[in-house]
């Protein structure tokens, strides 16, 4: 998911809030249940964005939020649905995310193999990228079986492509410009 920079700015704000009354785990906790609530019901994304609506979204925040989450974070939504920014909740709650795995030093990976990796082989990719990016790794095993073989490492922004696919297009791509 791409998060765009007031998403960003947002959950830096919230993320230093946090920081200085020492409740991140919390608050990240807060923020990773809303993520999970909000793709389960899409009806409740529609409510809470929808702008021509006419409810009052403060007291349907209240009665869904209220004594579930930190107060913190409560306010904090609550100052989103003021100033009409509710509608980046969901970047917002990405952007925590990874601001509180920075500050853990754990690298996101997600790794994309053509065939169903064993616990042998993740055991040695996550090593290796440790190794490589000096910090603790946490990892989203996928297939795609559309690659061929090989496999695709997301880090961050950062795609790196050694699946064999990737190599075929490469080798179409030299042959159709080396012509001239």
């Amino acid at each position: 998911m791409v998060t765009s920079a007031p998403a960003k700015r947002y959950a830096r704000a919230l993320f230093d809030l946090a920081l200085e009354q020492g409740v991140t785990y919390d608050v990240w906790q807060d923020l990773d249940s809303l993520d999970k609530l909000l793709h389960q019901s899409h009806d409740l994304v529609e409510i809470l964005t929808s702008p021509g609506l006419e409810i009052d979204r403060n007291e349907l925040l209240r009665r869904l939020l209220d004594k579930q989450i930190t107060d913190l974070t409560f306010q904090f939504i609550l100052f989103l649905e003021e100033k009409a920014r509710i509608d980046i909740i969901e970047e917002i709650c990405h952007a925590f995310d990874d601001l509180y795995y920075e500050s853990q030093g754990i690298v996101k990976v997600k790794i994309i193999s053509a065939v169903c990796l064993d616990s042998d082989q993740i055991n040695a990719a996550e090593l290796a990228l440790k190794s490589k990016l000096g910090k603790e790794i946490e990892s989203d095993i996928a297939t795609d079986p559309l690659l061929l073989g090989g496999f695709k490492l997301i880090i961050k922004d950062r795609v790196i492509d050694y699946s064999f696919l990737s190599n075929l297009n490469r080798i179409k791509h030299n042959i159709v410009y080396s012509r001239n």
